[in-house]
């Protein structure tokens, strides 16, 4: 069955699924770009939870609750170290242990938000070709959609020009696309 994938132009504590799987430190400080938001939206509680779990290693992730934002939990990644930039490998290393928990927890709908951000240097490029892969590598899975979150109007036309996505019309006010694409994106 394939997976459904939808663009959105929304922060994501705004969106709704099973599980958000957040890019972070490895020693889950949420104060930069997207996480900065997510943790005064949830309050001190999401903090104290990631400081009782930290540090965990690069590539690795831990699990909290989502302290009121919609979603079961909240799979925390664990990949950049403070002050330094992902790398391809770590990234990918804690995609696929944040959607191997999916399966185990047989979600059947994620949130992950752009993984670009003002502090971290990882291309949105990358983020996509990674994204893309991960999702049609994992099979079986029990993840029947996949929403990409994008803050910003870059990052939004970046995702849909690499993923070859286009709007279902060009009026759409809500900036999101539904698709059911054949093939992955191919590596470069």
């Amino acid at each position: 069955m394939p997976i459904l994938l939808e663009i959105e132009l929304k922060n994501p504590v705004d969106l709704s699924a099973d599980a958000l799987l957040l890019p972070t430190n490895n020693d889950l400080i949420l104060g930069q770009d997207i996480t900065s938001g997510i943790r005064r939206k949830c309050g001190p509680e999401l903090q104290a939870e990631c400081d009782k779990l930290s540090p965990i290693r690069l590539g690795d992730v831990a699990v909290t609750l989502p302290f009121g934002i919609n979603y079961k939990c909240i799979i925390h990644m664990a990949v950049m170290k403070i002050g330094l930039w992902p790398d391809d490998r770590t990234m990918q290393k804690a995609l696929y242990k944040a959607t191997d928990i999916c399966n185990q927890r047989k979600y059947e709908s994620i949130v992950i938000p752009n993984l670009e951000g003002e502090s971290t240097v990882y291309s949105t490029f990358k983020a996509a070709k990674l994204i893309g892969n991960i999702i049609y590598s994992r099979h079986p899975t029990s993840i029947k959609k996949v929403i990409l979150s994008c803050v910003t109007e870059k990052a939004y036309k970046d995702y849909c020009d690499i993923l070859r996505y286009r709007p279902a019309s060009q009026n759409d006010e809500q900036k999101n696309i539904t698709t059911n694409p054949s093939t992955p994106p191919q590596p470069s």
